[in-house]
């Protein structure tokens, strides 16, 4: 089945992209939902730090994506997908929604490789948490939070509860759904071996995805940082009305 459609030389077969595209509208979809709901929630009663007990149902549909075609870079490209379906979906996280969607998917892949490629539980489990934790980076990157105690120690304490929420919403759920598909039959038997020599040099588009990824999270947070700072000089600069004349 996973040569269905498959032209020679392309890492994707057909069947597979649209696999990853069904996954990724549906994971867009939920997670522009839950985004809404957070938003509403945090407004009613100011929930701190969001809703990360939640993290794991966003990485849920990358996990499944790496488990039904078991290739390198199918959690990066549905992650790549689903953020574009939750941006034009009218998520109100806005563009920020591609960076934490590609990024899970980079941490999805970058996991499952380190850990040989193995359809064993563990490698969802740590690929759910993983990716759902991945998150804080792009908080703490594009807000350009302080690195004191405080901030470091809250946010280890986000990330940690986002890690459990992967671990289980993402991993343990993941597992469960797919060994329902293949006892089901609505998915084929996959090989059960690690990644082929082709799938191991997919680590420098895995890297390099990550390196463009965050050189663009860099960018923006400095972006961000130097309008700010130019907003506090021309608030602090007097004006000609609030000069006062000699004499």
């Amino acid at each position: 089945m996973a040569s269905m459609g498959q032209p020679r030389g392309h890492f994707f077969s057909l069947y597979e992209l649209l696999v990853m595209a069904a996954l990724a509208a549906l994971g867009g979809v939920t997670s522009s939902v839950l985004s809404m709901v957070r938003a509403a929630v945090h407004a009613m009663v100011g929930l701190p730090g969001g809703m990360q007990f939640l993290a794991g149902i966003h990485v849920l549909w990358l996990v499944l994506a790496l488990g039904l075609v078991r290739k390198p870079g199918a959690a990066t490209v549905t992650g790549l997908l689903k953020g574009a379906v939750e941006l034009l979906s009218g998520n109100p996280h806005g563009l920020l929604v591609v960076f934490y969607s590609v990024l899970a998917g980079v941490a999805v892949d970058a996991v499952w490789l380190l850990l040989g490629g193995r359809h064993r539980p563990v490698t969802y489990l740590l690929a759910g948490g993983v990716g759902s934790a991945s998150n804080l980076l792009v908080l703490k990157v594009v807000f350009s939070l302080p690195g004191h105690g405080g901030v470091v120690a809250g946010l280890a304490v986000l990330a940690g509860i986002a890690f459990v929420s992967g671990v289980v919403l993402a991993g343990m759920l993941g597992w469960w759904l797919l060994r329902v598909l293949h006892q089901a039959g609505a998915v084929g038997a996959q090989p059960q071996g690690g990644p082929s020599p082709a799938g191991r040099r997919t680590w420098v588009g895995v890297l390099a995805a990550a390196l463009a990824l965050l050189g663009a999270v860099t960018y923006l947070a400095t972006d961000r940082a130097d309008i700010g700072a130019a907003d506090d000089r021309a608030a602090t600069q007097p004006t000609a009305g609030d000069t006062i004349s000699p004499g």
